[in-house]
């Protein structure tokens, strides 16, 4: 799962990138946080052309069940368990390591 804000231009960017870095390499969710209320369903139909018609809005029991604290992130799994990566905004324009985690 990639999970992003689409209304912070650097995050939708470093999300399209690791999209495209993902693709055939296993299942993919591009997972967006929020959308722009004046304009929605614009802002969703742009969202799904830049990830081939496959992108959903993350629910409150993803960003409970995994911890999520901030965006963007991602969710993958690495044999038996899950491993989270919550990058910051220096991380997004290629500043810094990100902050991982594993769970069961």
């Amino acid at each position: 799962m990639i999970i992003f804000d689409p209304l912070n231009p650097g995050q939708l960017v470093w999300a399209e990138q690791q999209y495209r870095q993902r693709l055939g390499s296993g299942k993919v969710m591009p997972m967006f946080t929020r959308i722009q209320k004046d304009n929605g369903w614009d802002h969703l139909n742009d969202l799904r052309e830049k990830f081939n018609g496959k992108v959903f809005k993350v629910n409150e029991q993803i960003i409970s069940r995994f911890q999520i604290k901030n965006t963007p992130a991602l969710i993958t799994t690495d044999q038996d368990k899950f491993r989270i990566t919550l990058f910051s905004e220096a991380e997004v324009r290629g500043i810094g390591a990100p902050n991982l985690s594993e769970e069961k």
